[in-house]
């Protein structure tokens, strides 16, 4: 029975495979990660070396991204993708950042110049993977810290969960948490990218699943079976949600922040690409990666947090991350390529 759960995006098929460089480009890109799953990109073809991304503001989250900040962060990590995956196909990608606020639908300009491929392991883009689960709290070593931050120390920066700073981030993230979990517009936002069941899953192919949200094994197939969007809604499982993130905020290792000059599209995208640069060398690393943004989409944590931390620019986004066991397989499905592709050559 709990096979018939569906429990990763491969249990789902393209209708239409990628036909061309361009279109396996985009399609590697939209594997970046998005907050709730949302996918909130559209990307023009316009000839074989020149594409547009552009931001799909049908797909905001208005209660908890109102300044449209976490659609850019999401533009960016697929941006950073498409750019990994347009050396791994044979061309250098020249990116032009071109919003200006956060109502600019078109986000960027990229131009691909053929060359020599560089043999980038392409499967890290498939097998990226947001682990939900408790992580290990031994302190990362220093040449892992090293990876993660690369040449970006002033904008990635790690606290470990011993230090003053690490402590306050867990114990705000879980407030934050709590606050968002129990207000009415956020849970009525959330519940409308539930994915319970099995024919939601096939239908969107985007949004939270059971196991996109942690929720595996016997009650991941009863959830899927038996529950309905709006049942995310009820006290039962807002209590649930808190008590695994008190959990998760207290094993791990600790925090990536990420800051950027600004409060830009292009600050945000920005992030966004270091963001999924940092997660992509994770998995190698054996080291879990987790987004918990809700201390900085909640009005009330968002200036307290930047003002405690002192890092003299603003925070844009947070993770904790720790070492794992084991890794799970890449579990947030994917809409399938035509349905965000435009195609302006023919």
């Amino acid at each position: 029975m709990l096979t018939n759960c569906i429990t990763t995006r491969e249990s789902l098929t393209q209708t239409r495979k990628a036909s061309s460089d361009t279109e396996r480009i985009i399609y590697y890109a939209s594997l970046a990660g998005s907050t709730h799953n949302t996918q909130p990109w559209i990307a023009d073809i316009i000839s074989d070396t020149l594409l547009l991304v552009r931001a799909d503001f049908s797909r905001k989250l208005h209660v908890v991204d109102p300044t449209a900040r976490g659609i850019y962060i999401s533009l960016g990590a697929f941006i950073e993708n498409l750019c990994i995956a347009s050396e791994y196909f044979g061309y250098a990608p020249n990116v032009f950042l071109t919003a200006n606020s956060s109502k600019d639908n078109l986000v960027a300009e990229i131009s691909l110049k053929p060359q020599e491929r560089i043999l980038h392991e392409i499967s890290r883009l498939e097998n990226r993977a947001t682990l939900r689960v408790p992580f290990r709290t031994d302190t990362l070593s220093i040449e892992h810290i090293n990876i993660l931050t690369g040449q970006n120390t002033a904008s990635i920066h790690y606290f470990t969960l011993q230090s003053e700073a690490g402590r306050y981030l867990s114990a705000t993230n879980l407030e934050a948490y709590t606050q968002q979990a129990n207000r009415e517009d956020a849970k009525e936002e959330l519940a409308s990218w539930i994915r319970f069941s099995n024919r939601d899953v096939k239908t969107q192919r985007d949004g939270l699943t059971t196991s996109g949200m942690g929720i595996n094994g016997i009650s991941g197939f009863m959830v899927s079976r038996f529950f309905k969007p709006y049942d995310s809604k009820k006290k039962s499982f807002v209590d649930a949600g808190v008590n695994k993130t008190l959990a998760q905020t207290q094993n791990c290792a600790g925090w990536l922040v990420f800051t950027q000059p600004g409060n830009t599209p292009e600050d945000w995208m920005n992030t966004g690409r270091l963001y999924q640069r940092s997660h992509l060398e994770c998995r190698v690393l054996m080291i879990g990666f987790h987004p918990m943004n809700q201390l900085i989409e909640e009005e009330s944590f968002e200036t307290q947090v930047n003002e405690t931390l002192g890092l003299n620019q603003p925070i844009h986004l947070v993770a904790r991350i720790g070492y794992v066991d084991t890794y799970t397989e890449a579990i947030s499905v994917r809409r399938e390529i035509q349905s965000f592709i435009r195609d302006f050559r023919r």
